[in-house]
């Protein structure tokens, strides 16, 4: 009967590629609870009210049942995530004991033991400190730096890293200095499969790692060992990538870039350069690409029609004032334009308008502040802008309410008393905010209401 249970469980192990640190440790997880509960499992009870975590399936209680067999060393760091992958697990695991249960009895601490030892296997192959490891890589040397591309499976690279000490648990020093939502993006990213990152992590080579290059096969050589990369740049992709390896089995190769001997003080030169000479894309650049990329959500594209509407409609007092790509001088930008749009799309007035006719609104709405206004150099201040857009669900209410329509004549009614502001005089205070603007724009409208005898 034992050798029965372990044939069946090596075959599943196979089968349904039960050899990951987290897959093993849902097969512990679920073979506990069934030493609690008995067979048969319901799998919907082991699953959390959002059903994205298996219940009690955490780091601390993995390491429980491997301290039995005097297993100390952390078989999985990421036990417990929220996973998809680790769901579908238990459930597949969860099936076989009781499909097997039908028709044999179990003895779930041979269960345990079988998978007690492939966490072994696991934990022995992630901390061999002697094996070597070898990949193709080209050289390069640049102003007397010499350093090598290649490309390496996170399994066999974020283990031997570090991004500040090298005496740290690789896992403790990541999650101790950077961000672990921007990390778990990352590998949701990598593990969704839409794309790919073709940048490469910087790494300068430390003497553990014993590295070695044939120049004959073009081979470069480096020993498993704790502390053998520094982490110069790519910190988070690096830690993403594991993430991805631990919580969805993904082993991915890693584009790298990797230094060899350099000083403390040349490490700590190349980080500040890589971190401060780096320029990022235009945020409003990447707004104008998401378009040809389609992968606009249906804010943006709403707000991507009104902005090319407005920045060619001869009638709008924004003909030629928008900046598609990248920020300008006198003009607003793709981003400024979204940001301020926001209130506008998603108010009362909006939504119950057609799309022919929520154009014609806004349109309606600046062009009856343009005319009130003499200053006409403020209608290109994001803040200024950002603060009307703020005010027009009221103002087109209001309008309706008074004049049964929202023409152009009927919004500059509600709108005159902005008439007597000098916008100019708070342009003149040094950079003024949309709350300041906003403050102005209000009290003003608000004192221009008075209640006639015909109201009451």
């Amino acid at each position: 009967m034992t050798r029965e249970i372990q044939d069946a469980l090596g075959e599943f192990a196979k089968s349904k590629n039960f050899r990951t640190a987290g897959s093993v440790s849902v097969a512990l997880a679920v073979t506990h609870f069934a030493k609690e509960q008995g067979l048969p499992l319901d799998s919907t009870t082991l699953v959390t009210n959002s059903g994205t975590q298996v219940v009690r399936l955490t780091k601390a209680l993995i390491q429980t049942i491997l301290a039995r067999y005097n297993i100390t060393d952390i078989l999985s760091n990421e036990a417990g995530r929220t996973s998809r992958g680790s769901v579908a697990n238990m459930i597949l695991f969860v099936q076989f004991l009781n499909t097997f249960a039908e028709h044999s009895e179990i003895d779930l601490d041979v269960v345990e033991s079988f998978w007690v030892e492939q966490a072994k296997l696991i934990i022995d192959a992630r901390e061999s400190d002697t094996k070597n490891v070898s990949y193709s890589a080209v050289p390069l040397e640049q102003n007397g730096q010499r350093f090598f591309f290649t490309t390496i499976p996170v399994s066999s690279l974020f283990p031997f890293c570090y991004v500040a000490s090298r005496n740290e648990d690789p896992k403790s020093g990541f999650q101790r200095n950077l961000n672990r939502n921007r990390a778990e993006d990352i590998a949701k990213y990598l593990f969704d499969g839409l794309g790919s990152i073709p940048t490469n992590i910087v790494l300068s080579a430390q003497p553990e790692a014993n590295l070695e290059y044939n120049t004959r096969s073009k081979i470069l050589k480096y020993q498993l060992t704790s502390g053998s990369f520094l982490v110069l740049d790519g910190q988070h992709r690096l830690w993403g990538y594991e993430i991805c390896r631990e919580k969805y089995g993904k082993d991915l190769r890693i584009p790298v870039s990797v230094y060899i001997g350099l000083t403390r003080a040349e490490e700590a030169k190349l980080f500040i350069d890589i971190n401060t000479t780096q320029v990022g894309v235009p945020s409003a650049l990447l707004l104008d690409i998401k378009q040809v990329a389609e992968i606009e959500s249906t804010s943006e594209q709403i707000l991507r029609g009104l902005f090319d509407e407005l920045n060619n409609d001869i009638e709008s007092p924004l003909r030629k004032l928008l900046s598609p790509a990248k920020s300008v001088s006198g003009k607003i930008s793709r981003v400024s334009f979204n940001k301020s749009m926001l209130p506008v799309i998603r108010s009362n007035a909006w939504v119950n308008a057609s799309r022919k006719i929520q154009y014609q609104l806004f349109l309606n709405f600046l062009r009856a502040l343009h005319q009130l206004i003499d200053d006409k150099s403020v209608f290109i201040r994001a803040a200024f802008f950002e603060s009307i857009c703020e005010i027009f669900d009221d103002v087109i209410q209001t309008s309706i309410a008074k004049h049964s329509d929202a023409k152009v004549s009927s919004i500059k009614d509600i709108l005159l008393p902005l008439a007597s502001v000098d916008f100019e005089r708070i342009a003149e205070r040094t950079r003024p905010t949309k709350s300041a603007y906003l403050e102005v724009i209000k009290s003003t409208l608000k004192k221009s209401v008075s209640i006639s005898d015909s109201m009451v």
